[in-house]
């Protein structure tokens, strides 16, 4: 998960519930939510502030064992959180943005075709366009 706003915050929860037996990883810049993913159900929460890719992967290994991710929820959706986010995204992993800022995504193709990597976009992610449905089990939906 990245970000713990409120989209955010509901998706760890709903990750908690609907997905068993998964591991729960937040990055956040806010030491505050932080802390507040932990207590909506995140297994791992890792700081982002100041810190490159391969540390805050490095983090990651740590924490679970492993050094990429099945599936991310990006609820933050800044270019720089988009490529850190495919740089540990593992084969066959799924990538869903609810909140993209900007109009372009500039990663490298070849690394995503090769790995099988899918990138979802949620148009839902906007109250207007969600049709009464939670934005964040839309985005379960897509996973």
């Amino acid at each position: 998960m990245f970000g713990l706003d409120g989209l955010g915050g509901y998706a760890v929860q709903y990750a908690r519930l609907l997905a068993g037996g998964v591991k729960i990883v937040v990055f956040e810049r806010n030491p505050t939510k932080l802390e507040m993913a932990k207590k909506y159900g995140a297994d791992h929460a890792i700081s982002i502030v100041a810190r490159s890719a391969a540390d805050i992967a490095g983090d990651l290994e740590s924490a679970t064992g492993q050094g990429d991710l099945d599936a991310i929820i990006d609820c933050v959706g800044t270019p720089e959180m988009i490529q850190f986010g495919f740089s540990v995204l593992g084969t066959r992993g799924h990538y869903v943005d609810v909140r993209l800022l900007g109009d372009r995504i500039d990663i490298p193709m070849f690394p995503r075709i090769n790995r099988e990597q899918a990138f979802h976009g949620s148009e839902r992610s906007h109250s207007a366009g969600s049709g009464g449905q939670d934005p964040a089990q839309h985005s379960y939906d897509w996973l």
